[in-house]
């Protein structure tokens, strides 16, 4: 008896315990977003941010044959709107010299402004870029390290949004798994073949409670082009933090750390390169600074324009106005109007010595006659004088007249 209570109780907990599995699995299934859904959230999370003004500095460490290498950008400002944005950099590259760096991006175009300074002087250059990449399709990334752009700094040139990545490369969405109370989304994505993927994995983080937003990404296989070797690398992404917006409604990444590891990786394995934005001043959607757009190249900097991202369209001498001075169709063209140029200053130049060398001749003429009259004076005085006492000394008249030499007369001879 007591053995058949104890099995029917043991029939009804396994199958209160069964039904509760599969109203947990059927609620799971329910609340379990799709890739796509995922991608729209973190699309939305995006487009409510209004505005950014962003300071952060840059450390930089490499390991090269055991040597380090560190490398810090202090003064970095990064200005957004959906519209445009602008990044100015300041690099110190050592031995007194250093590099800024000012580029501005709108819908159209990429505008870019940079002077290098060393103990030769300053040298600037200009360029104009179209601000749609060709081969990608996609807007040039010019924000920091913020995961948005999930490739991050493997792939500097172009913008690939999360919805671009699940839409266009093989994704697949496991999980979740609970981190400090947040729910995280893990996304496995197939990377394409070429390089530097070579057909490598890529694993991305994706933070319920913070929006949807991007907080890591590991990506394995990659073919940095570090060597002839087959020598491949693991790259780690990840955002140190969320903070809310100004106006307390959004979420934000704030701080990025960045490790690259030589494959095969082992526990004890250490990074070759680390790399860390840190923010120095942060207000998401709040009001930005007047003229925080105002973007100009200089007076007479050599600006070149592209159609796309190697073939020129136009060389510019920019002059006054924020306008082109001179337009030129390519460098041999500046190169021939340079050499006409130097030319041009090199006769006037001369011409203009020509004229100071004559007029200062002319002074020395009129000097170097002035001394040989008051030589010449002098001279027939003294002559003068020995005849005199020649005379006393001969006769004893000493009433003997010599002719009277005046300047005039010795001009006159």
């Amino acid at each position: 008896m007591r053995l058949k209570l104890l099995f029917v109780f043991q029939t009804f907990f396994f199958v209160m315990i069964f039904g509760l599995a599969i109203e947990a699995l059927s609620v799971f299934a329910e609340t379990m977003p799709t890739l796509n859904e995922i991608a729209q959230a973190n699309e939305a999370a995006w487009a409510a941010v209004e505005s950014v003004d962003m300071g952060f500095a840059i450390i930089s460490e490499t390991v090269i044959d055991g040597e380090e290498f560190l490398t810090t950008s202090l003064q970095n400002r990064w200005i957004y709107t959906p519209a445009r944005e602008r990044l100015t950099r300041v690099y110190d590259l050592g031995d007194s010299a250093s590099m800024m760096s000012d580029s501005l991006l709108d819908d159209t175009v990429l505008r870019e402004h940079q002077i290098t300074h060393d103990e030769d002087g300053d040298l600037t250059s200009g360029t104009i870029l179209p601000a749609i990449n060709p081969i990608w399709q996609s807007k040039v990334n010019l924000s920091p390290y913020l995961l948005r752009y999930p490739c991050g700094e493997i792939d500097l040139d172009t913008a690939k949004t999360l919805g671009w990545i699940i839409e266009n490369w093989p994704t697949t969405l496991h999980g979740p798994h609970i981190f400090d109370e947040d729910t995280i989304w893990h996304l496995h994505v197939q990377c394409p073949i070429e390089q530097p993927w070579s057909g490598g994995m890529m694993q991305i983080e994706v933070n319920a409670q913070k929006d949807y937003l991007v907080q890591k990404v590991t990506i394995n296989g990659l073919d940095m082009g570090f060597s002839d070797s087959e020598e491949r690398t693991t790259i780690e992404m990840q955002i140190v933090e969320f903070v809310r917006s100004n106006d307390d409604q959004h979420y934000f990444p704030s701080g990025f750390v960045s490790r690259q590891f030589f494959e095969p990786r082992t526990e004890c394995s250490q990074p070759h390169t680390i790399y860390k934005e840190i923010p120095t001043r942060l207000a998401v959607n709040d009001r930005l600074p007047d003229h925080c757009f105002d973007f100009k190249f200089e007076k007479f900097e050599i600006v070149t324009e592209y159609n796309t991202f190697s073939e020129i369209t136009a060389i510019y001498l920019w002059g006054d106005n924020d306008n082109p001075k001179e337009t030129f169709a390519s460098y041999q063209e500046l190169d021939r109007w340079q050499f006409r140029r130097d030319i041009s200053a090199f006769v006037t130049d001369y011409f203009n010595l020509s004229h100071i060398i004559g007029r200062d001749l002319g002074h020395l003429t009129r000097d170097t006659l002035k001394i040989g009259q008051h030589w010449l004076l002098a001279e027939r005085q003294r002559k003068q004088e020995q005849l005199r006492a020649l005379s006393t000394l001969l006769i004893g008249n000493t009433n003997l007249q010599s002719p009277q030499v005046t300047e005039t007369a010795v001009v006159a001879e």
